[in-house]
């Protein structure tokens, strides 16, 4: 039977049985456009899974504390060059007490890496 060991979930040799993987996300980088107190900033995030994300999964990404972001849904925008169909819903929800980003894989899902 051709391909009974091929790839699933994006990682060759995963269809074996007793396969095992540890997943990981990695963080290529995270910048932001100014570093000056009370501007409007953008962060740019650079995400890396190691496997395939399945849709609905939530990433959080956390310690970004002492900003004046009040609580609330912030808009997810994605470079088209890094992830053709969009990895994430386009909203993410921000906690600022907590300094917390919660993102959601899209239905589409599958991406693994996301700019």
């Amino acid at each position: 039977m051709a391909g009974a060991h091929g790839a699933r979930l994006g990682l060759a040799g995963a269809a074996r049985p007793l396969f095992t993987h540890r997943p990981r996300l990695d963080v290529n980088f995270i910048r932001q456009d100014y570093f000056y107190p009370a501007f409007r900033n953008e962060l740019t995030v650079s995400l890396r899974a190691s496997a395939d994300l399945f849709a609905r999964s939530t990433i959080t990404i956390e310690g970004l504390t002492h900003t004046l972001s009040p609580n609330g849904a912030l808009n997810v925008t994605e470079n088209a060059s890094t992830s053709p169909a969009p990895a994430f819903e386009p909203r993410a929800d921000w906690e600022q007490s907590a300094g917390s980003l919660l993102l959601t894989v899209a239905p589409s899902g599958a991406a693994r890496t996301i700019t």
